[in-house]
């Protein structure tokens, strides 16, 4: 039964932390979280949101700009089409429209070198688009991280991993054509890839 699953890291130590090392790690050092994507983002932003002072922020699903002042902000990044909106199947997702969200984001929001983005692999072009599509949209947004990397604007992290939620519609037969597939297994190892080979922190 789902109730009685529980996560466990493998191979790795996880340190249990409270609000105060959070708080410390942040506001004390005048550091922002930035967390840029859809849905596995935004539920990033509010765990980090709760570290910081449990309870605090109501969670919602809405698409929609989020914020945690002073230290956790989180931008929902329209997955649009040139033609139309949203991301129906086999859509072509606009990939500059993409990285300018991201840049304008960073531009208004990030404070110092010292801000972390963390930015997604994205989930919506490898569920509804094709994998030739995928691969021709990653370097794009490798090259905008490797900038920010360069120019010492903001330090960038690669978020890679599989999304833990089913996609639109709750599902589950969806999940056997994309997510946690064979065809996302292989999405995910093409962008760490790119992103190792452009000197982006994973």
């Amino acid at each position: 039964e789902m109730d009685d699953w529980v996560w466990v890291a493998l191979r790795c130590r996880l340190p249990k932390r409270v609000p105060l090392d959070a708080q410390q790690c942040l506001e004390d050092r005048n550091r922002r979280m930035l967390f840029a994507g859809a849905s596995p983002q935004r539920t990033l932003f509010f765990d980090v949101a709760d570290l910081i002072l449990p309870g605090d922020l109501l969670k919602t699903k809405a698409h929609q700009d989020l914020e945690f002042p002073p230290s956790a902000f989180f931008h929902w990044i329209p997955y649009d089409t040139r033609d139309k909106p949203g991301c129906p199947l086999d859509c072509i997702i606009d990939y500059d429209l993409v990285t300018w969200h991201i840049d304008n984001f960073v531009n208004l929001t990030s404070q110092n070198h010292k801000d972390v983005l963390v930015v997604q692999a994205s989930i919506h072009d490898i569920f509804f688009g094709s994998l030739a599509n995928y691969y021709r949209n990653v370097p794009k947004l490798a090259r905008l991280l490797r900038n920010f990397v360069k120019r010492q604007r903001i330090i960038p992290l690669f978020r890679y991993g599989d999304a833990i939620h089913l996609p639109r519609g709750g599902d589950v037969s969806l999940v056997k054509h994309g997510f946690r597939s064979q065809r996302m297994i292989a999405a995910l190892k093409f962008a760490r890839r790119i992103m190792d080979e452009a000197g982006v922190p994973i």
